[in-house]
């Protein structure tokens, strides 16, 4: 039976923590969290029957989405796909250095919290245990709109979370 119960809204706290980190940081003003799972199977036909007989799951993708809205140097390495560490500082600034080598993929503990609306004790939360910033860097230098940038992160399966992808939590 419908129940308008059932129907939320509303945006969350991202925070990340990389291997560096000792605990999760925010990473600021945020805004259009998107998070999708597509799950790929491979349908086994015979030549007997007309459509397939069986289908198997052989894969799945983890994907989640959002646009930064404050342009802190963390934020732009992370979609650069570096490390935090690469960030060198002095008293007059802050540099991040990119190009020139391979570097290591960068995961990061993704969790994105969600109060709920009626509830606002209550929370709907997304982790992904291991995310890598796949999107790149666009940033707009602009008189007139904000400088945020969008960034996608892939999931990938984690061994010390028996190589699931993530989770999602709703407190009841």
């Amino acid at each position: 039976m419908a129940d308008p119960v059932n129907i939320e809204l509303g945006e969350g706290l991202l925070t990340l923590k990389s291997s560096g980190d000792v605990t999760p940081i925010d990473v600021g003003y945020s805004s259009g969290a998107n998070f999708s799972y597509t799950p790929s199977y491979k349908d086994i036909e015979s030549g007997i029957a007309f459509s397939a007989v069986k289908s198997v799951m052989i894969g799945e993708e983890g994907v989640f989405k959002i646009k930064l809205q404050e342009s802190t140097m963390r934020n732009l390495v992370i979609a650069m796909g570096l490390s935090p560490s690469t960030i060198s500082s002095s008293a007059s600034s802050d540099v991040i250095v990119f190009g020139g080598s391979a570097k290591a993929r960068v995961y990061y503990l993704l969790n994105y919290k969600v109060a709920q609306i009626d509830t606002p004790a209550k929370f709907y939360e997304f982790v992904g245990f291991k995310a890598a910033a796949v999107s790149g860097l666009a940033l707009n230098f602009s008189r007139t709109d904000e400088r945020a940038f969008e960034i996608t992160f892939k999931l990938f399966p984690d061994a010390t979370q028996n190589n699931i992808l993530g989770k999602i939590v709703k407190d009841r």
